[in-house]
């Protein structure tokens, strides 16, 4: 699609500039997906010298980091987690490692075969 072309383009143009630092968590916009980020962020605190944990919210949600351009977050990502979301698309259109937490009991919706999937974020954090 055409948006998801362009975010691409745009976001290759700024990870030139920018050293990918950060673990980008893509939340959704419910209890579930914020319990995940804290269990993710939990899990890699456990480790000398983890990655920061940056939570990117959903637009619905309307926040400050909700308004941040997506390809600005994605520049600076060294890895990206979270529950299915199409900006895991354009993560994995750019090369970044990307990981979709898929609990038991729910489907799968991404084709894209570059997308890890795991069960739980212990289980993110242990590839990351």
């Amino acid at each position: 699609n055409g948006y998801e072309a362009e975010m691409v383009k745009h976001t290759r143009a700024l990870r030139r500039k920018k050293k990918p630092s950060y673990v980008l968590f893509l939340n959704r916009p419910t209890v579930r997906s914020s319990q995940l980020a804290q269990e993710l962020a939990k899990e890699l605190s456990k480790r000398t010298g983890a990655p920061t944990l940056r939570i990117r919210h959903h637009p619905a949600e309307k926040t400050k980091t909700s308004a941040v351009d997506i390809a600005q977050d994605l520049a600076g990502a060294r890895a990206v987690v979270g529950q299915e979301s199409a900006a895991m698309a354009i993560a994995v259109a750019v090369g970044i490692p990307t990981i979709s937490i898929v609990e038991r009991g729910v489907s799968k919706l991404l084709p894209h075969k570059s997308i890890v999937q795991v069960r739980s974020a212990k289980a993110a954090a242990r590839l990351i």
